[in-house]
């Protein structure tokens, strides 16, 4: 093996066959290739906390910088786009729980008034039945 290799095994293990700027689950080792996250033209280091594995279709728009930066920003735009939208269908879904919760509670205090004055009614019934037993 050589040290390329090594190194893609090993961002491999620590990050799994995924994008780092699509976060696309790759199932060919052999489509991700290995990137800096800051060149090595910009005073980025060979460490493995400044490589990545990046798509070779996506690589090719991070050659240039301004292609690089353009790329990611819009990546990470569609990437805050789609939180943004689970966020708010999430929120949506929360009111309609609570909604539904506040609906449920007001029904069960009606079953549970309904059940007092049903009560009550019997308790009276009872209580007029024995009156009158007692009075025989």
């Amino acid at each position: 093996m050589n040290k390329l290799s090594d190194i893609k095994n090993a961002l491999i293990k620590r990050d799994g066959l995924k994008c780092a700027v699509t976060g696309e689950i790759i199932k060919d080792p052999d489509e991700l290739m290995v990137d800096y996250v800051i060149p090595r033209s910009k005073g980025g280091s060979d460490e493995l906390d400044n490589l990545q594995l990046v798509k070779k279709s996506v690589n090719i728009f991070l050659a240039n910088d301004e292609k690089r930066i353009q790329t990611l920003t819009e990546e990470l735009n569609k990437r805050q786009n789609v939180l943004t939208n689970r966020e708010r269908e999430l929120f949506e879904r929360e009111q309609a729980y609570r909604l539904e919760i506040d609906q449920q509670k007001k029904q069960l205090e009606e079953v549970r008034l309904n059940i007092q004055k049903e009560q009550s009614k019997r308790e009276a019934l009872y209580e007029s039945q024995i009156q009158e037993l007692r009075r025989v």
